[in-house]
């Protein structure tokens, strides 16, 4: 299994998360053979159609430019979580090219209420580790997406190993 996220950088004052590049390639083929699949279907397989059938066409015909925005979207933008120890902040970015999809968001260490490993069940794949943190406000903000229960539970004691040594 691919993992999502790796440990761009570690140093004493912070962590970097970042988007693992092959996941990133391999989400975009996806979206970008899903596209292509649904534009030929409603093209080649649907032409004919009859009427009851032409419904299925507009949606497979909505559904290509659907799934090619989505394989650009993660094409353009990268996820970073930085995990600040001299500014005392969690930083979660979203960087792009284009300037609409930008967004930094903030959460100040001593906000942070826990640091918990969930995981999320897909039937088609499993369970799905994740690390989220909550913050006084009662907000959920994941952090961290991990390859394994293991992999979930070392980032987690790592977040709040780090935000524990400044928060007291």
């Amino acid at each position: 299994m691919i993992k999502h996220q790796i440990i761009k950088d570690e140093t004493d004052d912070q962590i970097i998360l970042a988007d693992n590049l092959l996941y990133k390639i391999y989400i975009v083929s996806c979206f970008i053979v899903l596209g292509a699949f649904s534009a030929l279907f409603s093209i080649y397989v649907l032409d004919g159609a009859e009427n009851e059938m032409k419904l299925l066409k507009i949606f497979y015909a909505l559904l290509a430019p659907l799934m090619l925005y989505h394989g650009l979207y993660y094409l353009l933008v990268s996820n970073f979580v930085i995990i600040d120890k001299k500014s005392q902040n969690i930083i979660i970015k979203k960087d792009s090219i284009i300037k609409r999809f930008k967004c930094i968001k903030e959460i100040p260490l001593s906000d942070i209420e826990e640091v918990n490993a969930t995981y999320e069940f897909d039937s088609d794949y499993g369970k799905h580790w994740k690390v989220y943190v909550k913050t006084t406000l009662g907000e959920h903000k994941k952090i961290y997406d991990a390859s394994g229960e293991s992999d979930a539970n070392r980032m987690e004691k790592k977040i709040y190993n780090t935000i524990n040594r400044f928060t007291g």
